[in-house]
């Protein structure tokens, strides 16, 4: 099932901006003399210093502050919007820093739902 979220058109230049990033970062990387960080199978986890374009659900949620289900909700209520690449569906850098600019400083940095999610009476 493909969720439409924001129309066939949005999604199509969303994945073309996302094209247009990647090629842009490749043409960088090559006229600055820059490769590609390799890393060894089984190897731990290398930091490169870079912000992926599109992040996971998970990587979302780590970067607002808040859990994958609460990512999960915000893309459902139509707040959060997604692409699909392939059988993936990713939220841009882009969206994901609109949606932290237009949020910002309402909740005292302890992440957007103000720290862990809550349920029933307070």
């Amino acid at each position: 099932m493909v969720r439409k979220n924001g129309g066939g058109a949005v999604l199509a230049e969303r994945l073309g901006e996302l094209r247009n990033a990647l090629v842009d970062i490749r043409r960088g990387a090559a006229l600055n003399g820059q490769q590609r960080p390799t890393v060894q199978a089984g190897s731990e986890s290398v930091h490169t210093g870079h912000v992926p374009l599109a992040h996971n659900y998970e990587r979302a949620a780590a970067r607002l502050g808040v859990s994958a289900r609460t990512v999960r909700r915000l893309v459902v209520s139509g707040e959060l919007p997604t692409v699909r690449i392939g059988r993936s569906v990713r939220i841009t850098e882009a969206d994901l820093q609109r949606f932290i600019d237009t949020r910002g400083g309402r909740d005292g940095g302890s992440g957007i739902a103000g720290g862990r999610a809550r349920s029933g009476a307070a």
